[in-house]
């Protein structure tokens, strides 16, 4: 593309039938019924077209360039019926436009900044086949945008802006194949004083009927910086969807929101939001009518969102939805309050099979305070691994967490599952709680819910390991003492038909622990555990089962 500009304007400077005021214009067509209309003021300005073929159509218009800053723009068009139009003022402005082949159309109009000589608009569009479109506005400099269409019916958009303190924008679309369509539109502004974050966006399609749009703000908003956004979408195969939406008014140091969405198959579907910075998103999808939905939350006290989707096979479905948010402190008499942060919310999803569903929610919350003085959120990490058919998995994690500081408490999920027809829906609030669970065999279902007060240190923890048919597991743990308290249970049951059923509580006068082990090996057993304590005290349990048919039913006060 640099090679053909260069050439088109090697040609104007040498052989221009139009030369006015250091405007340069060189036009070659060759054909039938080819037009061409390029107009130029204020200097500097240099403009080659070439058209061969029939119908050809290339206008451009430069303007308005100022003492040692100029407008650049190159055309070439072969084929029939091509169509180009390139506007171009306030000089930094460069340009090139090739199209080959029938029906393709391009526009592209830039306006470049009136003071800085650095802060330049480029523009490369190169269009082989049919029916290619191409449409390119960029606005006061410091954006850069390339567009390569090889196949048939192909579609591209992209819009970009910044002001004196804005960011760079950066936009790479290579659509390959048939009915493949992009939308860019990236923005990066700030208030006077501070600088609008940069804006990154490659978008690869290579099949047919592929579809990606990505819509990338970066606004520093008063007081604040904006952040950094990254986005890559590659998509390869037949009629996949991804839309990635990233927004960021950030205080303090620089921040980056990354997003990656790879899909291989057919009819995959990705949508990914992210606003605040300090987010990042991994989604790679392989197989057919696969689909994933991640959104993540970030203010400009919170701390970090990682989430991570691997879908592989057929109907597999992810939805991740991280929170993570933080609010100034309240002053208090002569006690400034102080700063709560959000926590940091981690989720890897993989699922493999067919049929899969995982369900992720995280919430971290950093409040403000009035006396205490660390009122930071919990840090939640989730994992799913999910191998078989019809595997279902739900996790809902939150986090309000006053008195420890931050990074010191989280909520831990591990749930794996491997067979057919596995289920398992874990709930956790306000941190320490950990939850493991891993099932494999059919029809296997484990629930665990786990929550405590926000003032209290203690800890809930509980592992379920499930393997053979028919296993049923349900956790229920609520430790909510001053001090000083915690519940813990495990469960693991090997064989046909076992179920298991725990519920262990501790109510505000409770100092101890309530602690539950439950073991089965065989076929048909069944255990019921329900231990309470409102007073100082222990609760004990302990079940092992093996052989056939075995009964144990527990409770405690």
């Amino acid at each position: 593309m640099k090679r053909l500009i260069a050439l088109s304007l090697a040609l104007a400077s040498s052989t221009s039938l139009v030369y006015a005021a250091g405007n340069e214009s060189v036009i070659g067509q060759i054909g039938a019924q080819n037009s061409a209309a390029v107009g130029q003021a204020g200097g500097n300005n240099k403009q080659g077209t070439l058209q061969i073929g029939s119908k050809n159509y290339a206008a451009t218009s430069q303007s308005g360039a100022l003492a040692n800053r100029t407008n650049e723009s190159g055309v070439i068009q072969i084929g029939r019926e091509n169509g180009a139009v390139v506007g171009q003022t306030g000089g930094n402005n460069r340009q090139g436009t090739l199209q080959v082949g029938v029906k393709n159309s391009a526009a592209t109009s830039q306006k470049g900044s009136t003071t800085s000589a650095t802060k330049t608009n480029t523009s490369a569009t190169a269009q082989f086949g049919a029916n290619n479109g191409s449409i390119v506005g960029q606005t006061e400099g410091n954006n850069n945008q390339t567009t390569l269409q090889v196949g048939r019916g192909n579609n591209a958009l992209t819009g970009q802006t910044t002001n004196k303190t804005g960011g760079k924008n950066d936009s790479g679309v290579a659509q390959f194949g048939v009915g493949n369509n992009a939308v860019v539109s990236q923005t990066s502004q700030a208030n006077t004083g501070k600088s609008g974050g940069n804006n990154n966006s490659a978008i690869v399609q290579i099949g047919r009927g592929n579809q990606a749009a990505t819509g990338q703000d970066a606004n520093g908003g008063s007081g604040k910086n904006g952040v950094n956004n990254n986005s890559a979408v590659f998509q390869a195969g037949v009629e996949n969807y991804a839309s990635t939406s990233q927004v960021g008014e950030r205080s303090g140091a620089a921040t980056t929101n990354g997003s990656f969405t790879g899909q291989f198959g057919r009819n995959n579907g990705s949508i990914v939001g992210q606003d605040g910075g300090n987010n990042s998103q991994g989604t790679l999808q392989i197989g057919a009518r696969n689909w994933s939905t991640t959104g993540q939350y970030a203010t400009a006290y919170g701390a970090t969102n990682d989430a991570l989707t691997l879908q592989v096979g057929r109907d597999n479905n992810s939805v991740t939805s991280q929170r993570t948010t933080g609010s100034a402190g309240i002053p208090f008499l002569f006690f400034p309050g102080s700063d709560g942060f959000g926590g940091t919310n981690s989720a890897a999803t993989v699922q493999l099979g067919t049929g899969n569903q995982s369900i992720t929610g995280q919430d971290s919350t950093g409040i403000g305070a009035k006396l205490l003085q660390h009122s930071n959120g919990v840090n939640n990490n989730a994992a799913t691994l999910q191998a078989g058919r019809g595997n279902v998995s739900t996790t809902s994690q939150s986090g309000v967490r006053p008195i420890v500081p931050a990074g010191s408490v989280s909520n831990d999920s591990f749930t794996g599952q491997f067979g057919v027809q596995n289920q398992a829906l874990v709930g956790q609030v306000n941190g320490a709680n950990a939850q493991a669970t891993m099932q494999a065999g059919v029809k296997n279902v484990a629930v665990t819910s786990q929550s405590n007060d926000p003032k209290s240190l203690s800890q809930n923890a509980a592992a379920t390991i499930q393997i053979g048919a028919r296993n049923n597991a349900l956790t229920s743990q609520v430790a909510n003492p001053l001090s000083a308290g915690g519940n813990g249970s495990l469960i693991m049951q090997v064989g046909t038909d076992n179920q298991a059923v725990v519920g262990q509580t501790g109510m505000q006068s409770m100092i101890g622990a309530n602690l539950q082990q439950t073991v089965q090996v065989g076929v048909g057993n069944y255990a019921s555990i329900s231990q309470q304590s409102n007073s100082v005290g222990i609760n004990n349990s302990t079940v092992a089962q093996f052989g056939y048919k075995n009964t144990a039913v527990v409770s405690q006060k």
